[in-house]
């Protein structure tokens, strides 16, 4: 073998090498990252499912998989309601101003945006974006104008009809992670009147300056 013709041989080696050195840690790391979580929301209108974003937004996603698991969410209401921009809820006082007392520090994955209905994300006072809790929205609509303001950790999987039909005062009657208890086969009901809620702690709309 000339010189030539061993330097290449040795080079493509090396470079297959490399190739495989490196196809092998994203594999290690693709066996280390666990699937995204499902969480089942029932409320009085019927079931949705959300996956939570666990890995993409690991701390405003962890804030609400903990609340999750321990129940604070159960019988709560959604206490605002506005047509074709979002329904919001996970207020533990159903007042709109209350929380778990935990402050989240705004969370941005640029990858995941409020691009279509039934993207889920962490509500917060408009002065103060480091200030979610517990309250969490979903979109009924492409809503652009919420990119780089408030956290987007989850999306609505299954059942955004039932989504389409809550209104103000709807309950999430029982919210777990998939799998951990037996699922009611309770229907969506049709939607109710249309109401509006100014209460704080909420997403602001595009052309709405008031929060």
């Amino acid at each position: 073998m000339t010189q030539p013709e061993k330097s290449i041989k040795v080079t493509l080696t090396a470079a297959f090498l490399l190739a495989a050195m490196g196809l092998s840690a994203e594999a290690r790391h693709s066996e280390k990252a666990e699937p995204d979580p499902v969480v089942v929301v029932e409320t009085n209108k019927g079931p949705f499912k959300m996956i939570v974003f666990r890995n993409d937004m690991p701390n405003t996603a962890g804030a609400f998989l903990d609340i999750v698991k321990n129940g604070t969410y159960n019988g709560t209401t959604f206490h605002r309601y506005e047509p074709k921009f979002c329904i919001q809820g996970g207020d533990p006082t159903g007042t709109g101003h209350g929380g778990t007392g935990q402050k989240l520090p705004l969370e941005i994955n640029k990858r995941i945006r409020h691009t279509e209905a039934g993207m889920i994300g962490m509500a917060h006072y408009p002065s103060d974006k480091d200030s979610g809790s517990s309250q969490f929205y979903i979109i009924l609509g492409p809503q652009s104008g919420l990119d780089n303001d408030y956290a987007v950790f989850a999306k609505v999987t299954e059942g955004l009809e039932t989504v389409f039909t809550l209104r103000k005062g709807d309950t999430m009657d029982s919210v777990f992670l998939e799998g951990t208890k037996k699922e009611s086969k309770k229907e969506a009901k049709k939607s109710a009147i249309p109401e509006k809620d100014a209460a704080e702690g909420k997403p602001k709309k595009e052309k709405d300056n008031a929060g």
